[in-house]
């Protein structure tokens, strides 16, 4: 994507989403392990919750995240992606209340110090743009 991508990054975005939409939709009957009755007031407020996270705040980060794989090194693409696992964890331990076992929050703590020693500017760096 970094060397050879013309698809601008709305477009990828976009190609994404319908992607993972039709896999859900061709899973979901194999995945359902309850039916559940929803009135039609449950279904507007449903549809809506899925609009707002997956249109809007799925399709805004897919669509910078390929607006950043264009500009970045493919390695530093690779070890931000990484802090999605992360938050996955967090969100996890928050919202479902599931207990994070140590060998988890040693894996997240080295997963986030990959990602600030990837973004920290190292020494060479730093005395070649003061000398250029």
């Amino acid at each position: 994507m970094n060397t050879k991508s013309k698809l601008a990054p709305v477009p990828s975005a976009f190609v994404f989403a319908v992607g993972a939409a039709l896999t859900a939709l061709v899973l979901a009957p194999f995945l359902d392990s309850q039916h559940v009755e929803l009135s039609s007031d449950d279904w507007v407020k449903a549809l809506g919750v899925a609009v707002v996270t997956g249109g809007v705040w799925w399709g805004l980060s897919i669509a910078s995240l390929m607006w950043a794989t264009l500009r970045l090194e493919p390695a530093r693409v690779g070890i931000l992606l990484m802090t999605e696992v992360v938050v996955g964890a967090v969100s996890a331990a928050v919202l479902a209340a599931e207990h994070l076992a140590p060998l988890e929050l040693t894996g997240g703590a080295l997963v986030l110090t990959a990602g600030i020693l990837e973004l920290w500017p190292s020494r060479r760096e730093v005395t070649d743009a003061a000398d250029g």
